[in-house]
């Protein structure tokens, strides 16, 4: 059922980013949306010897593709607003993590009494 959802039709989408030369986040979505209705089935299982089994299948289905379609624009959209969440998590982190190293340095020169509050 998948492979036949598959040559119906797929969604591959890559998203990949260098900073100083370095690769530091690679995604690849691949969406293969699919509305099938199976109008036969057949599924044979041959023993092979000892506990493998070896099974045949064979369907014959009609697929959607104008709902393929429409599934994969959709999916695109939650897939894009989802990259968009991400990187503004990601600029949110980098704004915390300076404020930390700010924190931890101005700890550093506090006097140890301000040090002492800080830690109860």
């Amino acid at each position: 059922k998948r492979a036949a959802g598959e040559q119906a039709g797929i969604f591959v989408e890559s998203i990949s980013v260098v900073q100083n030369g370095k690769l530091t986040r690679d995604e690849i979505k691949m969406i293969s949306s699919t509305v099938l209705r199976i109008k036969s089935e057949k599924i044979t299982a041959e023993s092979l010897g000892g506990s493998t089994v070896q099974y045949h299948c064979r369907i014959t289905a009609l697929v959607d593709t104008v709902n393929v379609s429409k599934q994969m624009y959709r999916d695109r959209e939650k897939f894009t607003e989802a990259v968009r969440r991400n990187q503004d998590l990601e600029r949110e982190l980098g704004r915390v993590n300076e404020e930390l190293v700010k924190l931890k340095e101005q700890y550093k020169t506090a006097p140890a009494s301000e040090r002492e509050k800080i830690n109860i």
